[in-house]
Order: structure tokens, then sequence, then C-alpha cells
């Protein structure tokens, strides 16, 4: 489940943005919670964030119903590469 949603995430953020290349995905699993950090070129921030933040909050919704079936919760932050 997990690498599908990695695989997921990771398929949908590359489409998205100009230089897929820079786009790396990390995943710490601590019990109840998941965070995710996605590195992105500084370029590309925007398009990861969206107009009012639609895409990162898109993300953060299909992030939260991937690791739902399982009770945990899911963090994502997006940082600088």
């Amino acid at each position: 489940m997990i690498k599908n949603k990695e695989l997921l995430l990771n398929e949908n953020l590359k489409n998205l943005v100009d230089e897929p290349d820079k786009v790396h995905i990390s995943e710490n699993n601590n019990g109840s919670k998941t965070e995710i950090n996605i590195r992105a070129a500084v370029s590309d921030r925007g398009k990861v964030i969206g107009k009012n933040g639609r895409i990162i909050k898109a993300i953060r919704t299909v992030a939260n119903a991937a690791v739902s079936k399982h009770h945990q919760r899911c963090f994502i932050e997006l940082l600088d590469e």
C-alpha cells in the first residue's frame, strides 16, 4: 500500500512540474502518523502549490485518503531542493 501511495504521488508530481528529475519524495512512518516530504525545484514550487493552494490541498486529501484505511494521518511538507 505504501509503495502505491508513493508511486501515485511521484507520478502525479512529475507530470505537473517542468523539472521532473528534481522531484523527490521521502516518507517517515511513525505509528499513527505518516510524514511525507516533497522536494522540488524552486522554480516548480508554485506549480506544486497551485493557485490559492489548491494543488497541494488536493495532494494532501489523496494522501490522507490512502492512509485512513490504516487509521493514520498524513502530513505533507513541501521543501526546497
